[in-house]
């Protein structure tokens, strides 16, 4: 069983602050989310163990589909399309966080 929930999506996002290094494992954990809510027929349950309900568009596939694979490689090439697009046009991707780690190691934490 796969844990898909909220508090391990958070755990990620705040790793990269609290010790300063891993900055882009946020970026495989929210493509995976996004995968399985576009790309899978069930979507995903993003509260589970506390609820069982999955949240999800009316697109995608089942994984026995002989689809699968194409509509993976799809969002996929849509997904890096996107993040160049923010990389050059929005904000840097490679950012550099050791401030931020220096100022929560300055907390004790």
């Amino acid at each position: 069983m796969c844990i898909r929930d909220s508090p391990v999506l958070a755990v990620f996002l705040a790793y990269p602050i609290v010790f300063g290094n891993l900055q882009y494992v946020w970026i495989g954990v929210l493509t995976h989310y996004l995968l399985d809510v576009v790309g899978s027929r069930r979507g995903i349950a993003l509260f589970h163990p506390l609820s069982d309900k999955e949240y999800g568009l009316p697109s995608g596939v089942t994984t026995s589909s002989k689809y699968a694979d194409l509509v993976t490689v799809i969002i996929t090439a849509i997904e890096l399309a996107g993040f160049w697009a923010i990389h050059t046009y929005v904000v840097t991707l490679d950012l550099d966080l050791s401030a931020a780690s220096q100022a929560v190691a300055g907390f004790g934490l």
